[in-house]
């Protein structure tokens, strides 16, 4: 292989990642008196955005603690126009709290008129089913549930600990920054806690190392 074709497979990782952030349900915080917690790793890219959200709040009591939804805010000028991709394990999960897995599926979370907001609620969505729950305890059981989760017909399937999306949003560049994000919890609209955001990490960033370590390449190569 020629040193161009050998660098260039070298830099097109790189040159395809783009700005990752992530956000995460502050500590501490609570719905309805119950605690929550989770996050949503954000990437930017050529014309889309990648999500990866996840529920840490493992053995819920109720379904106020799990995810129903999730909305971001863009620069101006953008707004998703669809979903590319949506997965996740679903499960049922019995009266007695042991739970059977479905496998994944691709989700029934929809993308609202503003294109901001993805989330099972919405119109056209898998709600009140297929809410994401932090995992069970470390029997593998749901012990803590009550009947809003364990034997409840309406809401199973349940998906479990994380989804990921893939939203198709025009315009977006792997530089472009994601300004924030909510997160909304429970079968009902409305109860939303916005996330506290991580540095990001900029393409730039990762184009700088991956050049410098192909400088180094070149300059081996030239003393061969």
């Amino acid at each position: 292989m020629k040193f161009g074709s050998l660098l260039l497979a070298f830099l097109l990782p790189a040159l395809a990642a783009g700005t990752t952030i992530t956000f995460v349900v502050p500590s501490g915080t609570t719905v309805n008196g119950l605690p929550v917690s989770g996050f949503a790793t954000v990437t930017t890219g050529m014309g889309q955005m990648d999500i990866h959200l996840v529920n840490l709040q493992d053995n819920p009591k109720s379904v106020i603690q799990g995810f129903n939804g999730v909305s971001f805010v863009l620069p101006e000028g953008l707004a998703a126009t669809g979903i590319l991709f949506g997965s996740a394990e679903a499960v049922n999960i019995a009266s007695d709290g042991s739970y059977t897995s479905l496998g994944d599926i691709s989700i029934g979370w929809v993308l609202d008129s503003s294109g901001l907001m993805v989330g099972m609620l919405l119109p056209g969505g898998s709600g009140p089913a297929q809410l994401l729950l932090g995992g069970p305890d470390s029997e593998g059981i749901y012990s803590d549930a009550n009947g809003s989760i364990a034997g409840n017909n309406p809401h199973n399937p349940f998906l479990k600990e994380g989804l990921d999306l893939t939203l198709s949003v025009p315009g977006m560049t792997p530089d472009t920054e994601v300004l924030g994000s909510t997160i909304y919890f429970g079968t009902a609209s409305g109860q939303g806690v916005p996330l506290e955001s991580s540095a990001p990490e900029p393409v730039s960033l990762t184009l700088s190392g991956v050049g410098l370590a192909g400088l180094a390449f070149l300059r081996l190569k030239r003393r061969e």
